[in-house]
């Protein structure tokens, strides 16, 4: 009976610490000031893509609707079905990384590292230096929600940030597993973020990532910058 005990009072000190980071969340959040007018940064936007025809080309478009600057890097992992093809018919800032076997296929982490050389060439054509430039990671049936532009330029004017999480949700759950999985993503998994936030422990998951270029490029170079894409995503 005294192990159930400790096991309430911990959740509910859990529970009591994730409510109270949410509200001095909302109390920061509201403190900090954002101009609509003004872009002050670049974002370079990665999806990784294995047989992703039936997704890619709704998910593309989305993001071009977006009032943000940015650039998409498709990186298709040798698919064998129509993903390329279809994202190559749409117009706009978009490249392509067609990766090929034996080197395709190796994992997530290995085909975000090869855009690195691609984002360091789209950075200096740019007019945004690394600081100002964001790296993002979506997955291929990801969307981003329509204000994700004003709050992802929320989180990094400030200096201080590196990185930054998005929140996830599933799109339109259907079945009790996915109602639950809804849940866990959106709620338990929200809390938790933010309190590691409020302690300064940081987490990034696959998907809704986004992180300075400097705080990889300039800071790491390019091989301990890749070593970081594969730690941040696996």
């Amino acid at each position: 009976m005294i192990f159930y005990i400790i096991a309430l009072l911990i959740f509910m000190t859990q529970c009591f610490l994730m409510i109270f980071t949410f509200f001095n969340d909302q109390l920061q959040r509201n403190q900090i000031p954002v101009s609509p007018s003004d872009e002050p940064f670049f974002y370079i936007i990665l999806i990784p893509c294995l047989n992703e025809e039936k997704v890619i080309s709704d998910t593309l478009e989305k993001l071009l609707d977006l009032k943000m600057s940015k650039h998409i890097i498709v990186i298709d992992d040798d698919s064998t079905d129509n993903t390329v093809k279809i994202a190559q018919k749409i117009a706009g800032p978009i490249s392509i990384i067609q990766r090929k076997l034996p080197n395709a296929q190796t994992g997530k982490g290995s085909s975000l590292n090869s855009a690195i050389p691609m984002i360091k060439r789209i950075i200096e054509k740019s007019p945004f230096d690394q600081k100002h430039s964001i790296i993002g990671v979506m997955d291929a049936d990801g969307v981003l929600s329509f204000n994700s532009g004003i709050e992802l330029d929320r989180a990094f004017q400030d200096d201080s940030v590196a990185a930054a999480q998005l929140r996830v949700k599933m799109k339109s759950p259907k079945t009790i597993l996915q109602t639950f999985q809804d849940i866990e993503f959106f709620v338990i998994n929200h809390l938790t973020q933010l309190f590691r936030s409020y302690i300064d422990a940081a987490a990034l998951c696959g998907n809704g990532q986004f992180f300075r270029a400097s705080s990889v490029l300039d800071k790491l170079g390019d091989k301990l910058g890749a070593t970081l894409f594969w730690k941040t995503m696996n």
